[in-house]
């Protein structure tokens, strides 16, 4: 069977509160205006955002041009996941100050947050080409470039995160992963230390210290960390199945089993966990079982090629050669070249 697959999961942090914190007025002659956008973010604070939407538009009726209430307006419509309104107003807001920060990086979080991730990263370099110095902005560029594949810019911005604010563990985190994707694990796993040392609570940093330390050949201390995330959250599904990973290799095949049924059980679309249980049964001989742990990963997933291809072992296994062949041409399709030496077999 094929390796078990491991997730590393990279943190990101729900939507930045983009209000401005200053509440002095850009316009003071004009106290009708004032007093909205005060009552705006009274309302905003409170957690009340349809009313602080109406306060900002009360204040606007009074000064067209009120930066402030325009953005603090478009925070609101983020607060309720309206992100399109959001970067209708953040896009006002730049119309009448182009050099407006705040409102780029406001805009930058909008569209990361409907996945359009070029919008994303140009809003975050303009605002920060505006003189936006914060390890908020450095560590959304860095969240992007990183999605993207862009790992050294992802490293950079990380960097600059954690230099404008060295107890940012979201940033120290990240950067870890970026490492690790770098296959650097002994740097990954001391950033991820400095992430513990920040929040010793957070889970994420855990099950991604034991993902360093797997690929670094330390199973055991890979097991710790693992479990300590799993305490630290029980229902962290990805952490399950990534220790079933681990034990797999350890030979542990009935634990592996375990911890899969666990994932499971709490996410039951989980297409990876089914994966990792077939390995784990077929290593038991149970090609059976396997075989169907396989076809429900590939039903959750119906371009899981490695699913594909340990289904196609599991269904040579149990002679049915037909369906392992289909199957290897499925997996061969979806990218495993190694597949084209199963059929071969049966050419």
């Amino acid at each position: 069977m094929c390796k078990p697959i491991f997730i590393l999961l990279v943190i990101v942090c729900a939507w930045n509160n983009v209000i401005a914190q200053d509440t002095t007025l850009v316009v003071a002659e004009n106290q009708e205006a004032e007093i909205a956008f005060n009552k705006g973010n009274s309302l905003y604070q409170a957690g009340d955002y349809n009313g602080a939407i109406a306060a900002f538009t009360e204040a606007l009726t009074f000064n067209q041009t009120f930066e402030k209430a325009i953005i603090n307006r478009a925070s609101a419509y983020s607060k309720l996941n309206n992100f399109v309104q959001a970067i209708v107003d953040f896009e006002l807001a730049i119309k009448i100050n182009p050099t407006n920060n705040l409102a780029w990086y406001g805009k930058g979080i909008a569209h990361y947050s409907r996945a359009q991730k070029s919008e994303a990263e140009n809003s975050f370099q303009q605002a920060i080409y505006n003189g936006l110095k914060n390890d908020n902005v450095y560590y959304y560029a860095g969240v992007v470039a990183f999605e993207n594949g862009e790992l050294e810019k992802a490293l950079e911005n990380y960097t600059q995160a954690i230099n404008y604010n060295p107890k940012n563990a979201l940033a120290f985190n990240d950067r870890g992963s970026v490492k690790r994707s770098m296959q650097k694990y002994t740097e990954a796993i001391e950033d991820y230390k400095a992430a513990i040392k920040i929040d010793p609570k957070m889970g994420i940093v855990y099950n991604n210290i034991g993902s360093a330390k797997w690929k670094s050949g330390d199973l055991d201390a890979a097991l710790l960390d693992y479990g300590v995330a799993i305490r630290l959250d029980p229902t962290y599904f990805i952490a399950l199945n990534n220790r079933a990973s681990v034990r797999f290799e350890m030979k542990d095949f009935e634990g592996a089993i375990i911890d899969c049924e666990k994932a499971i059980s709490i996410n039951p679309d989980y297409a990876y966990a089914y994966n990792n249980m077939g390995n784990a049964k077929a290593k038991l001989k149970n090609y059976a079982g396997a075989e169907k742990d396989y076809t429900k990963a590939i039903q959750l997933n119906t371009n899981f090629a490695i699913a594909y291809l340990n289904r196609g072992i599991c269904r040579e296994r149990l002679r049915n050669f037909e369906g392992a062949v289909d199957d290897w041409e499925m997996a061969k399709v979806l990218g495993i070249s190694k597949a084209e030496s199963y059929i071969k077999f049966y050419d």
